[in-house]
């Protein structure tokens, strides 16, 4: 034990106070040099214990690790021990009992631990080998650049084919909203959109912007309304994409059309498809099957027809009620060549419908003029296709109505033919073909269509049975009104007045003629005007022919 003599003995985590010695220190206080005992350590490195403590029994907080051994400086006089100061805070607490450990960052905060730099160095070295080395994150990515996309460009990219510049159209169109029908991608004077510009600029019958477009209009949910997008100027109003690929005559297309939805019903009614006596410059029949026909395509026709997802309608009628058959007759110009394909699209066609609809006669529809194809061939003086009309004979049994000819006997080299005569002979009929030719005397060719057979045995026939008869009669009559026209004016009173009396037998004669003359006379001038004015409309040519010199 110590002596009672000695000052106080600093308790544990207290710092000593000692009465100022002699000496003159500063504040009056005398730091222990006992105190200094723990900071020194043995040759075995292990601390060494003062003669105080090692006489002294074990205290309560001789187990806590002294932490003074962390320190090699002298406390100076006057300032608190740092370390009581600071065990008395962490282990003695009323707070926060128990004991605890000081953080490691709080010893620098009094300044008395020596820093050694090389010692600091060799231990952040070690902490930096040690620490794992994590993988990179990856760098974000920009946000992506969205090209901008408007009418010139886009048609300018389909006009080259280039699919590699038409990447960034359809984030364009979803980010914007927008669709390749809308306004800002048309073109202002027609309407036409970015299709019918790929498939009017093909490189060797192929523009390979047509499937993108495509994939990109289904994907912003207007396909059908994209494909079947119209023409809506003058001149091309009603023209769609499909029409356009059977004039380029691409099958290819006209399949992926109509695969996606393409209207096989689509009209073409602008004026450069009009007839050319009408201002126009080519006129088929405004629908793509007819003008398929009239570009002889029939494997688009086979196609259009037959196609198992949306078939044309061979019936179907354009805005002059013109079938397919009426826009061959059209277009014929009874050339050799014209007329082979005419003649063998017209029999594809005709046959083909009656094996689809059984119970339909394309050739007997009437367009607005009240026209068949038939009559629309004498109307215009298209002797080709009207000669093989009236003559076509057809061997099949499933279609073998359809035949206009029919052979009754032969013997050799000679044999009986029996025609069809429906629609060509007058009798019952509102108008026939052989009235057509009579009095249509715009047709410049009609004297060497009314020599085809069975017109030309027709006539003969009817010459034959009435027709030279009735001529007879019509010549006396008009011979005899001239004769009684010439008496009754060569009796005529050369003196006096008019009125002349009528008193004498050759007065009244004359009066008998005069009433002949003038019954005669309205006669003739009515029936001529009929012929004239109701079937031959008249222009500046009948006055010199057809019996035009009558109403003089």
């Amino acid at each position: 034990m110590a002596d009672s003599s000695e000052g106080p003995r600093a308790g544990p985590g207290e710092v000593a106070e000692l009465p100022g010695d002699e000496s003159g220190t500063p504040g009056g206080e005398a730091f222990p040099l006992s105190s200094l005992a723990n900071l020194f350590e043995g040759e075995d490195g292990s601390l060494s214990p003062s003669p105080a403590d090692a006489s002294r029994p074990a205290g309560p907080g001789d187990g806590r690790p002294n932490l003074r051994m962390k320190f090699q400086g002298a406390f100076r006089k006057g300032v608190p021990n740092p370390i009581d100061l600071l065990e008395s805070t962490l282990y003695e607490s009323s707070v926060v009992p128990g004991p605890k450990k000081a953080p490691m960052d709080s010893l620098f905060d009094y300044g008395t631990y020596r820093h050694h730099s090389s010692d600091n160095k060799r231990w952040r070295k070690k902490i930096i080998e040690k620490q794992p080395q994590s993988p990179k994150a990856p760098a974000p990515q920009p946000p992506p650049i969205l090209k901008v996309f408007n009418r010139p460009i886009l048609f300018d990219i389909v006009s080259r084919g280039s699919t590699a510049d038409l990447d960034g159209l359809l984030p364009f169109l979803l980010t914007h909203k927008k669709r390749l029908t809308d306004e800002e991608f048309r073109e202002p004077s027609t309407g036409k959109t970015c299709l019918p510009k790929a498939l009017l600029n093909l490189s060797n019958g192929r523009n390979d912007t047509i499937p993108v477009l495509l994939d990109i209009a289904e994907r912003t949910g207007n396909m059908r309304e994209f494909i079947n997008s119209p023409f809506r100027d003058i001149y091309y109003r009603g023209q769609t994409a499909l029409h356009i690929a059977i004039e380029r005559r691409c099958k290819h297309y006209v399949e992926l059309l109509v695969a996606q939805g393409a209207d096989v019903h689509a009209q073409a009614r602008g004026r450069f498809f009009q007839p050319k006596d009408e201002g126009g410059y080519f006129y088929f029949g405004e629908l793509p099957l007819s003008l398929a026909a009239c570009t002889n395509q029939p494997h688009i026709v086979n196609y259009l027809t037959e196609n198992p997802h949306k078939k044309a309608d061979m019936r179907r009628q354009d805005s002059r009620g013109n079938t397919v058959l009426h826009a061959l007759v059209a277009i014929a110009d009874n050339t050799r060549e014209n007329t082979k394909f005419v003649t063998k699209m017209y029999d594809l066609l005709l046959l083909k419908c009656a094996r689809l609809f059984p119970d339909s006669n394309l050739e007997a529809v009437l367009n607005n003029d009240g026209l068949s194809p038939l009559m629309m061939a004498a109307k215009t003086g298209k002797i080709g296709i009207f000669q093989h009309i009236i003559r076509r004979e057809v061997t099949d049994e499933d279609t073998r109505h359809l035949s206009r000819k029919f052979k009754d006997w032969a013997y050799g080299p000679v044999y009986s033919s029996l025609y069809d005569l429906s629609s060509l002979d007058t009798c019952g009929e509102e108008a026939s073909v052989l009235e057509i030719l009579v009095y249509n005397s715009k047709i410049e060719n009609r004297h060497e269509m009314l020599a085809v057979e069975p017109i030309n045995e027709l006539l003969r026939d009817k010459w034959r049975k009435f027709g030279a008869v009735s001529f007879y009669i019509n010549v006396v009559s008009y011979l005899c009104a001239m004769v009684i026209f010439t008496l009754t004016a060569y009796y005529q009173p050369l003196e006096g007045t008019p009125p002349y009396p009528y008193r004498t037998t050759v007065d009244y004669l004359r009066l008998a003629g005069e009433v002949i003359t003038l019954f005669t006379g309205v006669l003739f001038f009515f029936t001529n005007i009929k012929d004239l004015f109701m079937k031959k409309c008249p222009g500046v040519n009948s006055l010199f022919i057809d019996g035009s010199f009558q109403l003089l």
